[in-house]
């Protein structure tokens, strides 16, 4: 039986981290409400109504809590859902673990945000052997909420707002890293090679795309865009080497390269 487990594997970052154990032929298994495609060592869990929860950590070591109620933000997904697996690591003797967060919950008020806050205090005060990972916005995030903001013929979008984009792998790469220390009992941070304004951005990718957009700047107004114009969701006494924004783009869309500048 695996001593490893991730909640949430079938997401991108629990994929990604899953892949680079795979390549590592690293023993594992991944637990979520669906079962994924494919081979994977693969058990039932729903944090919300704690179903299979026993059948999950039962064996573990390691856990890697990347689970989390994104699309509609949900305190019994996060806050308590990461409770009753505190509780269920607890009793099951597991000895490290280690939660992915985000830069700036701290900083920039939104309600997602406060969730995941929420959720590490829980991590903190529980007993269990921690590390919590903030990161920077994937790429993928941006490319999705840029596919949003731009999808009518004039785009709004709050242009001053600092981004510090990271790749998801690199990102897998170093929970797996935290995963062969001792527990910190702390919050570590990492983000991405640049920190690039959403303007700059959003231009890049319409180039990246073969597209043209008239974008309206949407000042900071109010708390929100106030801090992401602050730089609340950045670290960059925290960035690492991995793929860039325009190297993500060219991978993703094969552009050449002298679109992207």
């Amino acid at each position: 039986m695996s001593s490893m487990l991730i909640t949430g594997g079938t997401g991108l970052l629990g994929r990604s981290l899953s892949g680079i154990l795979e390549e590592g032929l690293v023993p594992h298994q991944i637990a979520s409400r669906k079962k994924p495609l494919g081979g994977a060592d693969w058990t039932r869990l729903d944090l919300t109504t704690g179903e299979g929860l026993a059948e999950a950590v039962a064996g573990k070591r390691i856990i890697f809590h990347l689970a989390s109620a994104t699309q509609n933000p949900n305190p019994k997904a996060d806050v308590e859902g990461t409770k009753r697996l505190l509780d269920a690591a607890a009793s099951h003797g597991v000895s490290h673990f280690i939660y992915i967060s985000i830069v700036g919950i701290d900083r920039v008020p939104l309600k997602y945000y406060k969730i995941k806050l929420a959720a590490e205090q829980e991590i903190i005060r529980s007993g269990v052997p921690y590390s919590i990972l903030r990161a920077t916005q994937f790429h993928e995030f941006v490319d999705f909420m840029l596919g949003r903001f731009l999808r009518f013929p004039v785009g709004v979008l709050p242009k001053k707002a600092l981004v510090q984009p990271v790749e998801t792998r690199a990102v897998a790469w170093k929970l797996l890293q935290l995963s062969k220390g001792a527990p910190l009992n702390a919050i570590v941070e990492m983000g991405g090679p640049e920190v690039l304004t959403l303007g700059e951005m959003a231009s890049t990718w319409l180039d990246a795309r073969r597209k043209s957009k008239w974008i309206v700047n949407l000042p900071p107004l109010n708390a929100t865009t106030k801090a992401l114009a602050a730089g609340g969701l950045t670290t960059p006494e925290n960035s690492m080497e991995c793929l860039t924004w325009v190297d993500w783009l060219r991978e993703k869309y094969g552009v050449r390269e002298e679109f992207l500048f």
